[in-house]
């Protein structure tokens, strides 16, 4: 195969898995050309057949005359689509399994027969087809921001991400194609709306040019498969926590919804400090203020380029998410609007906004409900009233709404501890009738000393050879969560011996070959953690949770949280779906989100949602380890350091070899020994398995 073309593939495949976009191909190979693009398309579906998807239909894009004269071509372009792809309609999507995906509406064609071209047509089409049906495509880029010419999104399978599928199917024969119509409305307002005339002016001539099309590579529409022809109306861009709807004339309806961008334990923010000063101009996407949540501290950038009019929230300071925190002029080259009209820095229209402070509510959590109906609490005040058996009822919110926030807990419980207890009052006992005899006279009640007052810690001072440190906002989060999941979760730690000669000796041989290839290293992590899936593969209690209600949560994905040491202390960003991915795949994963922890370039989104955790102690020479849970989840794997180390073979020959011991905490609430050591014994097995002749693609 063409270097390039090999290549090519393997890039876009990787951007699709680590949804890191690639500059555009055109402009890293000018001369490329269609068929080359389609070739690379071809080597990309290899990769994915590989990894078990399988081809279900076909798509056409660039069927409207607007999107052709803009990429300055005469004719569609087609991909596959893969079983991965199709979801039922009524979903929710996660939105960070995209980059910048759009939506748009269009009618399906569920085939009856084959269609064998050249010289299909659009009657022919229609006489092929089973049913067909609403349905919702939604189409990402793999390619930066969207700068494409054709020969990009040939190469990226025109462009395709996921399909939304209705399963009410209606003959064609019964209604008039060209004239269906659509509505396409985000959260019940309308977006967009066309018609099937759209489509090359009749969705079954697209099918027909796709179908031609095809035979000239040998390849044809087959009975079962599902023809995408093309957009109905112009697409629209996704947003988290929306709803999408299409409305058709006779097709009926169907929606997709995607989750909020951030996750429901994000409630607030500090202002760690200002990086701009009031009077002062700032650019787009510049840098403002680093500001520190419980899970990551981040620089938020300008939604727009002006003057900083007002800084409303001081640097140290704690505010709800959603809170307005400055004020900035817009600049008069780009302003429509009167010079002394200020724009909020947080805004619901600022995706960056988004990453570090949303408007409170966006969590999938609903408002927690005290005992008072509306009564609203975030997320970490309702924590650390479960952990001081708090009555919510006795708490007065001085949030937005009356909301309940962290310092209304805190205040409550200094102010509890101050105040003598009062001691059981006596129950009245109704006198009993008088043909009754008289009771024995009881024991007379005691009373409980009234509790000592808790008296408050007293303040740290330094001797005389000392220095008292006040711990940054990161290090203090790190040390109320590993207090919580030392309280949280019974610990027990069991461990392994692996052998990892055969990899090491891989490494040693291919190691700058790989780097050269694909412009990353990969390492002993890469490998540890492809075991790992595998081994929740097979023990699935250990990509579980267990919960405030004892109950536990299987999850169906396995999201890899990865420990990496920064400066400011440890952060456990998330590897979304790392069963997915190739060595390659998740060594490309494992460069690019180390990267953005050590450069503090990670989101809130980075941080969230994993489901295990695997840690990396032995880069500093550890041998073995107890690393504590991160909660909630059920366990997490420390690999330690390979070290050369004489062991007795099978035929009690004794020879060098490389190993390495693994660690596995575990929760003893979702895991016994048995299960806990059955996971480890999988992940060792799977680390053992490999030969020197490594497939890492």
């Amino acid at each position: 195969m063409d270097p390039m073309i090999e290549e090519s593939a393997r890039a876009l495949h990787d951007a699709e898995r680590s949804r890191v976009p690639i500059a555009p191909l055109s402009e890293r190979y000018p001369s490329l050309t269609p068929a080359q693009s389609y070739a690379i398309q071809s080597a990309w579906l290899d990769l994915l057949r590989k990894e078990g998807a399988q081809v279900v239909g076909h798509k056409i894009g660039l069927t409207s005359k607007a999107m052709q004269e803009q990429l300055r071509v005469n004719e569609p372009d087609y991909g596959f689509i893969l079983d991965t792809m199709v979801v039922p309609s009524g979903s929710t999507l996660p939105r960070s399994a995209f980059l910048l995906p759009r939506i748009e509406p269009e009618i399906a064609f569920w085939l009856a027969e084959d269609l064998h071209g050249p010289g299909v047509t659009a009657e022919q089409v229609l006489a092929a087809t089973q049913g067909v049906s609403a349905a919702l495509e939604l189409v990402d880029s793999r390619i930066e921001n969207w700068r494409i010419k054709l020969v990009d999104t040939i190469a990226d399978n025109a462009s395709s991400a996921r399909l939304i599928v209705s399963q009410q199917l209606v003959s064609p024969q019964e209604l008039d194609l060209a004239a269906e119509g659509v509505e396409l409305l985000c959260d019940g307002e309308t977006v967009g709306s066309g018609t099937g005339a759209a489509v090359l002016g009749h969705p079954a001539i697209a099918a027909a040019w796709l179908a031609n099309k095809l035979a000239e590579f040998g390849v044809s529409l087959l009975k079962g498969q599902v023809v995408l022809p093309g957009a109905m109306c112009a697409s629209v861009s996704v947003a988290s926590g929306k709803t999408y709807r299409a409305v058709y004339a006779r097709l009926g309806e169907m929606s997709v919804s995607f989750e909020p961008r951030l996750g429901e334990t994000v409630a607030e923010g500090t202002i760690g400090a200002w990086l701009k000063q009031e009077g002062e101009t700032v650019e787009k996407d510049e840098a403002l203020a680093e500001v520190i949540t419980d899970k990551i501290t981040a620089e938020l950038p300008s939604p727009l380029a002006g003057r900083l009019v007002k800084i409303l929230v001081q640097a140290d300071e704690t505010v709800e998410v959603g809170t307005d925190i400055a004020l900035i002029e817009e600049s008069a080259e780009v302003s429509t609007a009167p010079p002394a009209q200020a724009a909020p820095t947080v805004a619901a229209a600022a995706p960056a906004m988004q990453q570090v402070a949303v408007r409170a509510g966006d969590g999938a959590r609903a408002p927690y409900a005290g005992g008072e109906a509306g009564q609203r609490i975030s997320p970490l005040a309702r924590r650390l009233a479960d952990e001081h058996g708090i009555d919510l009822n006795q708490i007065a919110g001085t949030g937005i709404g009356g909301r309940i926030r962290k310092e209304d807990i805190l205040a409550y419980v200094a102010s509890r501890s101050t105040q003598p207890q009062p001691s059981t009052a006596a129950a009245t006992i109704a006198p009993a009738p008088p043909s009754a005899a008289p009771p024995p006279p009881a024991a007379p009640a005691v009373s409980p000393p009234p509790a000592a007052p808790k008296a408050a810690p007293a303040p740290a001072v330094a001797g005389e050879d000392e220095e008292l440190v006040t711990p940054s906002r990161m290090r203090l989060a790190i040390a109320e969560h590993m207090v919580r999941t030392k309280r949280t979760a019974p610990h027990a730690t069991t461990f392994m011996e692996v052998d990892m000669t055969n990899i090491a000796r891989w490494l040693e041989k291919n190691k700058e070959e790989f780097r050269r290839k694909n412009g990353n290293s990969i390492s002993y992590v890469a490998f540890v953690m492809k075991a790992t899936c595998e081994g929740l593969r097979q023990f699935p209690m250990a990509n579980a949770t267990w919960t405030a209600d004892n109950m536990i949560i299987l999850k169906k994905r396995i999201n890899l949280g990865m420990a990496v040491a920064t400066e400011t202390g440890l952060v456990v960003p998330t590897i979304y779906d790392a069963d997915q991915y190739t060595l390659a795949g998740l060594a490309k994963q494992v460069s690019t989100i180390a990267q953005k922890a050590r450069t503090n370039k990670l989101t809130v989104q980075d941080m969230q949602g994993s489901t295990f955790s695997v840690n990396n102690t032995g880069t500093f020479g550890t041998m073995f380890s107890t690393p504590l849970i991160n909660q909630p989840h059920a366990g997490i794997l420390s690999m330690e350091a390979v070290v050369k180390r004489p062991m007795v073979m099978e035929d009690d020959s004794i020879a060098i070899r490389h190993m390495m011991f693994l660690s596995f905490t575990f929760d003893h609430r979702v895991l016994d020994g048995a299960g806990a050591n059955g996971f480890l014994k999988a992940v060792r097995l799977k680390l053992q398995s490999y030969g020197t002749d490594i497939e890492v693609y």
